[in-house]
């Protein structure tokens, strides 16, 4: 109506009868104490209040438009934030960098927020709400309710050693020629995450390992093999460190290290459902080499 100023035009783009549109705009008048519209037998203008009404309306419908707009982005993930919480092993697994890749190419605006934590820690944020999702290795135990864990990948556990070890020479290692050998190893508690794995190749082939010292990194660990002070089963990803004075051999034993997402059970954001997507891709595609 106050765009075309006459009654019947604007009924007929309104689709409504003249008659109820003319009571609306009573009833808006009564509403607001003032008249927007001065009318007389032959014109009808804008009041003074009704040319602010309007502007003031127009602006609200912009506004309008604009949340309408970033509400319609938020769903289809194109925009948000997502909070990752990681296992050092994680970084140089691939699954971190390429699925942050994959998602910055196709949401640009996301914000992404990556998190170093220990499974505890991981647990905790979780539990907070403080991250969104997190990458470890299994096992983790018995998984606190309310969270979900999703296998993503595996990878093949190998043999870190020195060069020039005694071992050097053989092409894949019998973990039990290994039994008399000094080791290094992760510090975790016990069943879980790749300190599980490594205890249970071992037990597998008969022995426990003779630990004689332990780090939470694995860069650590590796500098450990390095000066000689033990060998250590690792993730094969760990070779993408290009430490020197240590070589990798294969073993025997086909127990591989799980990769898993820790998330909780409630469905999340667009973002992070998008993400969870994306990473279950590369891990595909990390199995498949």
């Amino acid at each position: 109506m106050a765009e075309t100023l006459h009654f019947s035009r604007a009924s007929v783009l309104l689709g409504i009868a003249q008659p109820a549109l003319s009571q609306q705009i009573k009833m808006l008048e009564i509403e607001l104490g003032v008249v927007l519209f001065n009318r007389d037998r032959r014109n009808v203008r804008l009041s003074e209040a009704g040319t602010i009404f309007l502007a003031e309306a127009r602006l609200l419908l912009a506004q309008f438009e604009r949340t309408k707009n970033v509400v319609e982005r938020i769903r289809r993930a194109e925009i948000g934030r997502i909070a990752i919480g990681y296992a050092g092993s994680i970084a140089y697994s691939g699954i971190l960098e390429r699925s942050v890749r994959l998602l910055r190419g196709e949401a640009p605006e996301v914000e992404i927020v990556t998190h170093e934590l220990d499974l505890g820690g991981q647990l905790a944020r979780l539990a907070a709400g403080t991250i969104d999702i997190a990458l470890t290795r299994l096992p983790i135990g018995k998984p606190a309710t309310g969270l979900d864990v999703v296998a993503m990948c595996e990878e093949e556990v190998l043999v870190a050693m020195p060069v020039g070890h005694r071992l050097e020479a053989r092409h894949e290692l019998a973990i039990a020629s290994l039994e008399a050998e000094n080791f290094v190893s992760t510090d975790l508690g016990e069943g879980l995450g790749f300190f599980f794995t490594q205890s249970e190749i071992c037990r597998i082939s008969g022995f426990e390992p003779r630990i004689m010292a332990r780090s939470k990194h694995f860069a650590t660990l590796l500098s450990l093999v390095a000066s000689g002070e033990g060998i250590a089963l690792v993730p094969c990803s760990t070779r993408n460190l290009a430490f020197p004075g240590i070589i990798f051999r294969p073993i025997d034993v086909d127990h591989r290290s799980t990769i898993a997402a820790i998330l909780r059970s409630e469905p999340g954001s667009p973002v992070v459902q998008r993400y969870i997507r994306i990473c279950a891709r590369v891990g595909e595609e990390l199995d498949r080499g």
